[in-house]
């Protein structure tokens, strides 16, 4: 099991570990394999990983109580709502950065052209003119 942090953000798991708040090497919180477990999930993506991260984390204190002795106390919940809160900001954040942008093929004549012609295209099953019939004449004449 490592831990390792470095400012320069040379490596994911660092980046990871910045936007969960891991970064203080004396009070560790997820080791890098557990953050590298969490990037092949995410496909790559730091900031979906990071998300997962948090929610581990807040899972993991979930499951402690909160204490209460004499003037001191730990909130365990407290330390929940807070990795809930950065799973939910970070999470927001890398589906607002990627969103899918709409795109219009064959727009320019070319392009159609090209696309009727590519035979590695599959074929609609309809087209414009797909119901003219050779045999009758369009021509603008007035029917009586």
């Amino acid at each position: 099991m490592t831990w390792l942090y470095q400012d320069t953000m040379a490596r994911d798991i660092d980046k990871v570990r910045f936007y969960v708040g891991d970064t203080d090497s004396s009070d560790q919180l997820l080791t890098d394999e557990e953050i590298t477990f969490a990037l092949d999930e995410a496909g790559g993506g730091i900031r979906t990983a990071a998300s997962i991260c948090a929610d581990q984390l807040a899972a993991r204190y979930s499951r402690l109580a909160d204490l209460t002795e004499g003037q001191l106390s730990i909130k365990y919940s407290q330390r929940v709502k807070q990795y809930q809160t950065i799973s939910q900001n970070v999470g927001n954040a890398s589906r607002t950065s990627f969103l899918a942008m709409p795109t219009a093929g064959a727009v320019f004549t070319a392009d159609k052209e090209a696309t009727e012609t590519d035979d590695s295209l599959v074929k609609p099953s309809f087209r414009m003119d797909t119901l003219d019939n050779p045999d009758v004449d369009d021509s603008d004449e007035e029917v009586a």
